[in-house]
């Protein structure tokens, strides 16, 4: 079974494949963010490096600022949903999680596993990742 997260964020898009569940095929990251031309860009790099497609996903979920303009994802989640569940796979035993994204930056406490609570940023991008790439 071969899953595949595209994450669309401000400043860039993010793609992984997975087989059953757990074994990475490929990841892709691209300085395109929402909009048409990120989600576009990633796969077009993801597909190059591969011989698959688009079609031979079995299932595709969407997250990020742009998930919503991924019309072929089976599913949308939020980036907080996302971290959390990843987080809990990946590192059990986290309890907290930075993200310092293009346009805003977040706190998010784990507890049990889940998201407890979020601290984010109400300004624009300074502080966040454009301004520290630019830095």
């Amino acid at each position: 079974m071969l899953t595949m997260g595209i994450d669309v964020g401000s400043a860039s898009s993010k793609v992984v494949i997975l087989r059953n569940g757990c074994e990475v095929v490929i990841s892709e990251v691209v300085q395109a963010g929402t909009g048409t031309s990120g989600p576009k860009r990633v796969l077009e790099e993801t597909f190059k490096e591969t011989s698959l497609s688009l079609e031979a996903m079995d299932f595709i979920v969407a997250t990020g600022y742009g998930r919503n303009s991924v019309s072929y994802a089976n599913k949308q989640l939020s980036e907080i949903t996302c971290h959390g569940r990843g987080i809990a796979y990946l590192v059990p035993e986290a309890r907290t999680i930075i993200d310092i994204g293009g346009q805003d930056m977040k706190c998010i406490r784990i507890r049990n596993h889940s998201v407890d609570s979020i601290l984010l940023n109400e300004a624009c991008s300074s502080g966040c990742g454009s301004f520290i790439e630019t830095f």
